[in-house]
């Protein structure tokens, strides 16, 4: 046996014993030992030829399907092996190598649960609207006839006269239960945005999470008010009834609530997520004995972090509702 056909059948032997690896592809050859920095031509004498289930036939038929296979590269060793020692006159070695198969690209995954954001949302607008719904001014409009010409008087009603910030609720409304509810808008996005999700305060990317929930809590201030099937201009016409006398303004509609409900949410909700991460731990190392003791120590969650307690009931789900989330600890 001369020295080509010796090369040859150590390079058969190498691909058979490494085809046989568990960690090998499925249908390929590991050319770990043999990939390197050169692709060999060899002419017609040398042609790649080792397959998953031994060498083909050296046919041309199955050497013109192999064309379009991906060349497999030899490390400088072997170039310099099968350069040097050239075939015997008569004989012609063939080699195959096939190639890797491609792996599947892994599909991205958006980082908000838009559906289940979406759906949220609905369900927390839903139950405001039903509470609105009981209220004496709201049932006269709902069932006072022709809806749409209700809807387009009151969105007219923000507009006719001025920008004006009072909409007629009282103070308390305004200024503590509109910023609430921002602070539980912003809860909606934080649950569903898979980077903020359970994100405590001190926590990296803290900050960059609140100024996205912000920037969600305003939108979702503006659909509150003013989106056409499900919001305080389309059930009960809110602006409708507004009237300014002498510079005086009087009713429903103003732009508070757009002011109020986003920046003073907030500031509520970067409060309750401060009182989880620095007093909660405290309350629960101090009052956390008697049944007394444990029921004042909720009233004061309950009231440092309204929103969040808000956001659980909404949900319906209390696990860790009164918990206190330190940097660091995400549960």
């Amino acid at each position: 046996m001369n020295r080509t056909a010796a090369f040859a059948a150590v390079l058969i032997l190498t691909a058979t014993v490494v085809d046989a690896q568990p960690t090998t592809p499925a249908g390929a050859v590991d050319a770990a030992g043999l990939l390197g920095g050169i692709t060999p031509a060899f002419g017609t004498s040398l042609r790649p030829a080792f397959g998953p289930a031994g060498a083909y036939p050296a046919d041309e038929s199955r050497l013109a399907a192999d064309k379009d296979m991906s060349p497999v590269r030899l490390n400088l060793t072997a170039a310099l092996h099968a350069t040097l020692y050239a075939p015997s006159p008569g004989h012609e070695t063939i080699v195959i190598f096939s190639p890797a198969p491609p792996q599947p690209r892994k599909r991205a995954t958006s980082r908000v649960d838009w559906a289940g954001l979406l759906t949220e949302q609905v369900l927390v607008d839903t139950i405001m609207h039903t509470k609105r719904i009981h209220e004496p001014k709201t049932v006269r409009e709902v069932v006072a006839p022709n809806h749409y010409d209700g809807y387009v008087a009151g969105l007219k009603g923000y507009f006719d006269h001025g920008v004006r910030w009072g909409d007629g609720d009282g103070f308390v409304t305004n200024n503590i239960g509109h910023p609430i509810m921002g602070a539980v808008y912003s809860h909606i996005y934080t649950n569903h945005d898979r980077a903020c999700a359970r994100i405590a305060y001190g926590d990296a990317g803290y900050w960059s999470c609140m100024r996205r929930a912000t920037i969600y809590a305003a939108i979702a201030s503006v659909n509150f008010e003013f989106n056409p099937v499900l919001s305080e201009t389309a059930v009960g016409h809110v602006g409708k009834a507004h009237a300014c006398v002498f510079g005086r303004c009087t009713g429903e509609g103003g732009w508070s609530d757009f002011v109020m409900t986003p920046v003073g949410g907030m500031g509520i909700r970067i409060a309750g997520d401060f009182a989880r991460a620095k007093a909660w731990p405290v309350l629960d190392r101090h009052l956390s004995g008697n049944v007394g003791a444990r029921i004042l120590s909720a009233v004061i969650k309950v009231m440092t972090d309204p929103s969040g307690v808000a956001n659980a009931a909404v949900n319906m789900n209390f696990k860790g509702a009164l918990e206190p989330r330190p940097a660091g600890r995400r549960r």
